[in-house]
Formats: C-alpha cells, structure tokens, sequence
C-alpha cells in the first residue's frame, strides 16, 4: 500500500468531504469545468494573500456552488492577531453594529470585485475568525518592561489569560452588508494557570514569535485545523536564520499540548529542505501519539505549506488525528 501522504485525498467520500463542491447544471462541460477551477484557484490566492497581510492565518476554506441557485458560498475559518472585532450599539435604532476593521472592509470589497469580474455568479462570503488566549499587557507595564530591557537588556514576561477562544462570526452579502451572528467560548482544561505559557516555556519569552507559536498551536489542538499551524512553520521559517530551532521549539509545545490536552490521538511534524544553509535537504520529523494512517474510517487532518528561502523551498506537512 506504501505511505499515504496525503491524509484527506485518501478519506475523500469515507470519512472526509471536498474542501470545493461546485455544480455546473446536468450536462456539465470541459469549458465550465475549467472556468470554475481557475475561480476556485484565484479565490484561495486572493484570500490567502488577504489574511497574510493582516499576519493572520487560514486555517480551512471552503467553496461551494449550486446548480439551482447560482450563488457561490465562500466559507472562511481564519485567525488573525488582536482579537475578533469589537461591536457598539446604534444610538438611533440601538442595534449592535460592528466596528469597520481594515479585514473585514477587505472582505468586503474583495466579495464585490468577484462579483463584477464573474458577472453572471453571486458571491457570499462567510467568515469565521478566532483569537488567541493571550492578553495584552497594559501601559504601566509595558512602560516598566521597556525601561528593564534598555538597562539590562532583559525580555519582559508574557501571561496567558483563562486561555479561552472567542469566535466571532461575520457574514459579508452582496451589498457588503455585515452581521454579528453570535459568540462562542470555551474552556479549557488548563484555564486555572494563567500563567501556564510562561512557566512552562520560559526559554521561549525572548523569541519574536512566542506569542504567535503558544496561540497557533493551541488553536491547532482546539479547532482541529492543522493548516494553522503549516502555515505558521512555513512563514517563519524564511524569516529567521535559526530554522532548527525554529522547528524544534514547535516540537516541544506540541509535545506538552498532546500531554495535556484529552482527546487527542496523536500529531505529526515534518519539514523537509535545507534547514540551517545545510548542503544536503534532509527531513526533520517529530510525531507524537498514533496516526492512523491506513485506517480510513478514522479522520486525519492534514494542513501542508510551502516556504521559500534563500537556499531553495522547504516543505511543511503537519497531521492530526483524533
């Protein structure tokens, strides 16, 4: 049977669906078969580029088209720092309405280019973003953190909050119209230590991606969507020079987030390319837990990316199994 790379393409029908499902009438054709794959391609582009320039991730999006009703529903499930957008009642019709952040009006005009360039097709786009567990820290100490580093040259430390995910949900119509839907939040079971990152990972503190690597992984655990943390890997990996350090500290949260975190069967890192400016690609691999692999009936998730570098192109392939 040899190695299944590809987790998903392996369970399509089984135990897993098609990320695009698109509906051409009863007698398709090659010409409409052809225009909605290079659609379907410009969209993932264009949204992939969109949250990349917020810093934001996407974890999973989907397409979808029907036949009957001729409208194409874009589904989103992405992270992007500094938290879902805020919202503030309507003086006049005292209705909640949401704050206009440099995202969502992007989404929003992003849905009405689409839907002047393919004319005949209606857009919908669903969005669904998460956010972290962190807090920011407040004035006072950041003032007293920057005064400590310039003297001593020492990192200020960085807490985790009651490590909760707040969903907020928009929906971007036609017209570019926004709706709060509604929240969503849960606990975690290591909620009661605030200060769990830090104690557990304080050599990590002075690294420039230890807030974004602590709120990755543990999104990665609790939504159940590997892309974010492939996307993550590959990303910083063309911007430090450190890249076995890089994966090696992924390893180790990933390591205690499968000790703590229940339910989780097992996860898998692998990054092939020339790490460290090495002359030779080789493969680095960290798997925790089972991955069952030949089991068909058992979903894996599966999230793959691409880093460009100096020396060649790294691949990042990340699975997890529940």
């Amino acid at each position: 049977m040899g190695q299944k790379v590809h987790s998903t393409g392996f369970r399509l029908g089984v135990s897993q669906g098609w990320d695009s499902s698109w509906s051409s009438g009863s007698i398709p054709t090659a010409h409409n078969y052809r225009q909605n794959l290079h659609m379907d391609l410009e969209i993932r582009n264009l949204i992939t580029q969109l949250f990349a320039s917020k810093e934001g991730y996407v974890g999973k999006l989907g397409i979808s088209k029907s036949s009957s009703t001729n409208i194409v529903d874009i589904n989103v499930y992405g992270y992007v720092p500094g938290g879902a957008p805020q919202q503030k009642r309507d003086a006049v019709n005292k209705v909640p309405v949401t704050y206009k952040k440099g995202l969502e009006t992007q989404l929003g005009r992003l849905v009405d280019v689409l839907n002047e360039k393919y004319s005949p097709e209606v857009f919908a786009l669903n969005c669904v973003l998460v956010t972290g567990v962190f807090f920011r820290p407040t004035k006072k100490k950041t003032a007293w953190n920057m005064k400590r580093r310039n003297k001593k040259r020492s990192f200020g430390k960085r807490m985790l909050s009651g490590s909760r995910i707040k969903g907020s949900k928009v929906i971007l119509k036609i017209n570019s119209a926004r709706k709060k839907i509604n929240k969503k939040s849960s606990k975690s079971d290591m909620g009661n230590n605030p200060r769990w990152a830090f104690t557990r990972f304080k050599f990590l503190a002075r690294q420039n991606y230890f807030e974004s690597l602590i709120n990755i992984a543990f999104l990665v655990v609790k939504t159940k969507q590997p892309q974010f943390l492939a996307s993550f890997i590959a990303r910083e990996l063309g911007k430090t020079r450190f890249q076995r350090a890089l994966v090696n500290n992924t390893s180790t949260v990933c390591s205690v987030l499968f000790k703590e975190m229940p339910g989780l069967q097992g996860i898998r890192i692998q990054v092939s390319g020339r790490m460290n400016k090495t002359k030779r690609t080789r493969k680095y691999v960290a798997q925790y837990g089972r991955i069952p692999s030949q089991t068909v009936v058992r979903p894996v998730q599966y999230g793959f990316d691409e880093a460009h570098t100096l020396y060649g192109s790294m691949g990042v392939k990340v699975w997890l199994a529940y």
